[in-house]
Parts: structure tokens; sequence; C-alpha cells
């Protein structure tokens, strides 16, 4: 039940049209429209589930295309910063440590830190040698992030830390854990502790 008022007026036409949406059903008529199917002969058939087909295949071409031209461009970005970080590493070394301040040093530190490791090691470029290979990196790279924990990381955090810096060369816990080995035989400035636990 619902009461309908018309203070201002206009109840004769709200009710003109109010009888004529139903004498029309007008309510059935859009159902209808929405599950009424279009029919043409280029869709019907073998030939038009292979045209549909054709199209949906040269639709995913186009976007994946348009998608690989986006990942180029930012490769493109990517290598840019590494150089600009490069160069930028090269002249805060050859500065004298006067014209330099921490904060400026720590800010650039950082910087290089979230950039990530700049030419990781794979088991395709370095062959036999991977795990020394791979050892000598993360000495490199864990000085800095373990200054900043007070000198100790769990594994599960450099874990994390180290592909989070390799990008897509990501590293399993089994290498990683073969190249901490690795430490005291190349007589590297880091050591793997285990805690009784």
């Amino acid at each position: 039940f619902i009461k309908l008022a018309f203070r201002s007026g206009g109840r004769d036409s709200f009710l003109a049209q109010f009888r004529s949406a139903l004498q029309k059903k007008a309510w059935e008529e859009v159902k209808k429209t929405k599950n009424a199917v279009v029919f043409a002969t280029s869709t019907a058939g073998v030939g038009g589930l292979m045209r549909r087909q054709e199209h949906q295949s040269r639709q995913t071409n186009k976007e994946l295309s348009a998608a690989f031209q986006d990942l180029d461009s930012l490769m493109e970005k990517a290598r840019e910063m590494v150089s600009l970080s490069d160069k930028i590493a090269t002249r805060l070394a050859a500065a004298a440590p006067d014209d330099r301040s921490e904060g400026e040093e720590n800010e650039f530190d950082s910087l290089l830190l979230n950039l990530g490791i700049l030419s990781p090691v794979t088991k395709e470029t370095a062959g036999a040698v991977y795990h020394k290979e791979l050892a000598r990196q993360l000495a490199d790279f864990l000085i800095k992030p373990l200054t900043d924990a007070g000198g100790m990381l769990d594994m599960a955090e450099t874990f994390c830390l180290v592909n989070r810096a390799r990008g897509t060369d990501l590293v399993s816990p089994e290498d990683m854990l073969q190249a901490f080995h690795h430490f005291l035989t190349l007589k590297l400035p880091l050591r793997v502790r285990k805690f009784p636990s």
C-alpha cells in the first residue's frame, strides 16, 4: 500500500502517465529487449565462431603489443636510472669528504638501496662459481642493511631484502644458504650464526 499526496498539484498528469504505463506493461518490454538476441548471418555457424575467435585474437594481440611497449619504455627508464646512479656514485666517491654531508650520503645510500642490486649474479651468467659470486654480492649488498639493523639480521628478513633488491632475478632460500656458507672461505666480512631455539 502506497499513499501519494499532491499538495502542489500535478495529480492528474501523474495519474494519466501512471495508467498509460500500467496498460503498456512497460516493465515487460524492457526485459524483452534485454534478452533479445540480434541475429546476423555473419555471426552464425562455424564461420561466425571463427570470425569471433579471430576478432578476439586481434584484440588480445593489440593489448599485448601495448603492454610490451609500456614494458620496453619502463626498462629503458630503468637503464637510465641505473646509469645515473652509477654516475652519481662515482662523483660522490671522487668528491672530497669535506664537500659532502653525512645526511646527503645517507640519503643517497638509501636511494641506491631502494633502487636495488644493479647487476644481480645469476646461475646463467656465473655458471659453476654461482654460489661464490652470489656470496660476494650478498656481502656487498648486506653491509648497509646490517649496519642499519645494529649488526644482525635474521634469515627471513635477509631473504626478503635481497630478493626485493634483485627484482625479477630471485634467489632461492637454498642458494642463499649455500652462498652464506662461502662467507668464511672467501674471507668476507659477514658471518652466519645459528642460535639454539
